[in-house]
């Protein structure tokens, strides 16, 4: 499924690189494999596809919204994440410029800095401590509006790194937005 994932990104993000028949052929392969791997004992769960509206974690926990984007007729890449709360409140935030690599490494790079921002916070316990359950799901720009505020700011500063220790009036005003239409 990851590389079927991957390959949509590359063809979005990629238009000359088509779906020719050899590599859906070969993605099939691929997906055929992974699904009798992972049905030899393995109990699948529903997840939401598609969310529409930020959705807050359980209570005493924190929740890491992380975006990419690539603007390739400005090239510009930047990646943004927010750490907030489960009353949806800013906790630290961070943004920056990558590398022009693919959409699916800028996607990798904001996670992990969103990893390290919980960390840098003081989620330490909860990241070291808990059972991890990592869900990869479509989440509409509306649902994670901060996240994609913080990404556009990023790519459009000349920054690898940026942390906000504070939230802007800005993005403040996104995070009520969120708040008064949580899923």
């Amino acid at each position: 499924m990851w590389w079927i994932w991957r390959s949509r990104c590359q063809d979005i993000f990629q238009p000359a690189d088509s779906w020719s028949d050899v590599k859906v052929a070969g993605l099939s392969r691929a997906l055929n494999v992974e699904l009798l791997s992972l049905n030899k004992g393995t109990v699948f769960q529903k997840f939401s596809v598609v969310t529409n509206f930020w959705s807050p974690p359980p209570m005493d926990y924190c929740k890491v919204d992380c975006d990419a984007s690539i603007f390739r007729e400005l090239h510009l890449v930047g990646f943004g994440c927010v750490l907030r709360n489960a009353l949806g409140s800013w906790i630290l935030g961070c943004n920056g410029t990558c590398p022009v690599w693919s959409i699916f490494r800028c996607k990798l790079l904001a996670i992990w800095n969103g990893l390290m921002l919980a960390w840098e916070a003081g989620c330490k316990k909860d990241l070291l401590c808990r059972n991890w359950e990592v869900n990869f799901s479509w989440i509409n720009r509306e649902a994670k509006s901060v996240a994609d505020c913080l990404t556009k700011k990023g790519a459009h500063s000349n920054t690898d790194y940026c942390l906000w220790n504070a939230s802007s009036d800005e993005l403040d005003k996104l995070l009520r937005s969120d708040s008064s239409r949580i899923d």
